[in-house]
């Protein structure tokens, strides 16, 4: 796991995949701040990231996301 993982800016989010699955949890963007929005997740240069449950952790390749939505707190 990414050093900075834990200090990440996280956000809560609602992900539709190419399979028409919805999952909702939180994802966290390891990136420097003003690089560090919902945004910059999905262009990172990583193919799988991660999105964290309540009960389990996805582990998801970005080229399957259709829709990210970030969610109220």
């Amino acid at each position: 796991q990414d050093s900075g993982y834990e200090v990440a800016k996280q956000y809560h989010v609602s992900v539709v995949l190419t399979t028409g699955t919805r999952v909702q949890g939180t994802v966290a963007v390891c990136a420097p701040q003003g690089n560090d929005r919902l945004s910059d997740y999905t262009r990172s240069p990583e193919t799988f990231r991660y999105l964290v449950t309540h009960k389990n952790t996805w582990i998801i390749n970005l080229s399957h996301i259709v829709e990210l939505t970030e969610l109220a707190d």
